[in-house]
């Protein structure tokens, strides 16, 4: 039986991070306030600020990711791709210009 290699997404596997990562921060300073220790309100603010601005990042990352390979799929089957209602206009009104030279 052959070894099949199977890659995995980094970027997946970095958002999963990022999750358990914000949330034992939050565990730990639950855990802190609890204990009696005061937690200044700034640190709270910067470090929820860099993991959302974190999880924001990825998630955008992933989703260029995720329309480059639908682009790439429907580039190898040569069917049109319409990505809004503008391009899907253009494209009607590129197909009435072909006709009207063909005929």
């Amino acid at each position: 039986m052959r070894y099949k290699y199977h890659r995995h997404n980094l970027k997946i596997i970095a958002l999963i991070i990022e999750v358990i990562l914000f949330a034992l921060a939050i565990i730990t300073i639950l855990i802190l306030e609890g204990v009696g220790v005061k937690v200044s309100i700034w640190p709270k603010i910067i470090v929820t600020g860099i993991f959302l601005f974190a999880f924001i990042l990825t998630l955008s990352l992933i989703r260029y990711d995720a329309m480059r390979d639908i682009r790439t799929n429907f580039k190898e089957t040569n069917l049109p791709l319409y990505t809004d209602q503008t391009t899907l206009i253009g494209q009607d009104i590129i197909d009435e210009t072909k006709n009207k030279k063909s005929d």
